[in-house]
């Protein structure tokens, strides 16, 4: 029988095209809001003032949006004989062991962004492709993939780090006769 207190932590890390969107976002926006607010602050009046102070505005707003983003951006995976959890800042997103029904390395093309974010932080949210209708992904690379599978719920898309080890570990730990039923 698993260890009931076995818990497995996968890494996940970003891939260069994430990395670049990222940094890329956070610079326009950095830059944006510096020189505006430099502008503002100068000593002399200008006929731009009102649309620097609009502009700092929206930038700011758009600051803190991406803030938000960062609260959902899936961070690594847990296993555990009760399932498998994304991690994420914000809150963790758990798939329980009885609904898991199976866990294999995948190949996606014609991967569609149906509702989410992709490309700062990685991508979540709801996905359709060639190979799967409807999916959720938490993931920070389109390489590496693996699907998990759920009873009576749409498909489950992961990048780690690992995914030959989570995949054994979800297997093992979820989905052998020897799992502890969740709770």
């Amino acid at each position: 029988m698993a260890d009931a207190m076995e818990r497995l932590i996968f890494r996940l890390s970003w891939s260069r095209a994430v990395s670049l969107t990222t940094a890329g976002v956070f610079a326009v926006l950095t830059g944006t809001l510096v020189v505006s607010a430099s502008l503002i602050a100068c000593d002399k009046p200008t006929d731009r003032r009102d649309e620097m102070l609009i502009l700092l505005g929206v930038s700011a707003m758009l600051f803190v949006l991406l803030g938000l983003m960062g609260l959902f951006a899936p961070t690594g995976y847990i296993v555990t004989p009760r399932g498998l959890s994304v991690r994420r800042l914000g809150w963790n997103v758990r798939l329980n062991a009885a609904d898991i029904e199976a866990v294999d390395p995948i190949q996606l093309s014609g991967i569609m962004r149906v509702i989410g974010c992709g490309g700062v932080f990685g991508s979540w949210g709801w996905f359709t492709s060639k190979q799967i209708a409807w999916f959720r992904a938490y993931v920070s690379r389109s390489d590496r993939l693996i699907l998990v599978r759920l009873r009576g719920r749409a498909p489950v898309v992961l990048s780690p780090d690992d995914p030959r080890g989570l995949v054994e570990a979800v297997r093992r730990l979820c989905l052998s006769p020897d799992a502890e039923p969740s709770a």
